[in-house]
């Protein structure tokens, strides 16, 4: 998969994420850890592609990947407190 092709799923995802959240905040509509699971895997995606692409941005790209993992687990969180709460 090309650089660009990635980059554009990255935003996508992105968008994805800032669309759902923003219809939660608004009271429309809630779909529990879908934004969540959105920016996680936007973020991972990123990190992966970073680390394939440049040696110097390693450790910004490592952050990047942990923060995506960190919203993976939020969203199990959510899900979990959404079905047992």
């Amino acid at each position: 998969m090309s650089f660009e092709k990635r980059r554009k799923i990255c935003i996508g995802l992105l968008a994805v994420s800032v669309i759902f959240w923003f219809l939660r905040k608004l009271s429309i509509v809630y779909i529990p850890a879908a934004s969540a699971f959105a920016l996680a895997a936007s973020m991972i995606l990123l990190g992966v592609s970073m680390l394939q692409t440049s040696s110097s941005k390693k450790l910004a790209s490592v952050f990047i990947i942990a923060f995506g993992l960190f919203m993976i687990v939020f969203g199990v969180i959510e899900l979990y407190g959404y079905f047992h709460g």
